[in-house]
């Protein structure tokens, strides 16, 4: 004798934990220095999309001054998670030639 249980619901484990993945709703593509954002927010990642030895520095100011988040960074090719939160500002400082994409909220 079998019994089917094809009619049965599926049980969904029950998990004290909560997964929150970051995702960015802003984005700006740019070969140069300068500023990403005015005001608060949270950088999520850069994607280098061409370029070779690309490097950056980030900022948490409107220019390239003040508090550094991150200090000459060597981009690998593609996705570059970086989860960052700044309030003043989001500069970068670009070195080489590159193409870039930031994603930030």
């Amino acid at each position: 004798m079998s019994t089917d249980f094809s009619s049965q619901a599926t049980p969904t484990p029950a998990s004290p934990f909560t997964t929150k993945v970051a995702a960015g709703d802003n984005y700006l593509n740019t070969t140069a220095t300068g500023l990403i954002k005015t005001g608060e927010g949270w950088l999520i990642g850069v994607n280098l999309n061409s370029g070779a030895a690309a490097t950056i520095k980030l900022w948490d100011n409107t220019a390239g001054s003040g508090t550094v988040i991150v200090n000459t960074y060597t981009l690998n090719s593609g996705w570059n998670p970086l989860l960052f939160h700044f309030r003043t500002g989001l500069y970068v400082t670009v070195g080489g030639a590159a193409d870039l994409s930031f994603s930030y909220s």
